[in-house]
């Protein structure tokens, strides 16, 4: 057994519309905000570097087996794609994009820099 305590999941990932994309933009702005600060704090508490976008879908945080919930694939490679455009702003990650995986090396304080996209 890991020493890891269990990730505090915010009361939104309980929420069904929070898995699916929102229409209105302003609402899908803030959605992808809030995915964005929960897959920092999930891959920070959990110490991991790596998302590959087709099997994500099926572990958490984008799979919420209790209520019968999961993020579209389509849906994650927009909110990962939102990390990229944060990242050069808060340097507080890099995410790493190649042909539907994406490495995101989060930092441990506002001192870790850079972007880096591959083709």
């Amino acid at each position: 057994m890991s020493g890891i305590s269990p990730f505090p999941f915010p009361e939104i990932h309980s929420f069904p519309p929070f898995f699916t994309q929102q229409p209105n933009e302003d609402t899908w702005k803030e959605q992808r905000r809030l995915w964005c600060d929960l897959i920092l704090a999930y891959y920070r508490h959990h110490r991991l570097c790596q998302l590959s976008l087709a099997e994500a879908v099926t572990e958490s945080p984008f799979n919420n087996r209790q209520i019968h919930r999961a993020l579209r694939t389509d849906t994650l490679r927009e909110v990962v794609d939102e990390l990229v455009k944060q990242a050069t702003l808060r340097r507080s990650l890099e995410v790493l994009q190649s042909q539907g995986r994406a490495q995101l090396f989060v930092g441990s304080s506002d001192d870790d820099t850079g972007v880096k996209i591959f083709p």
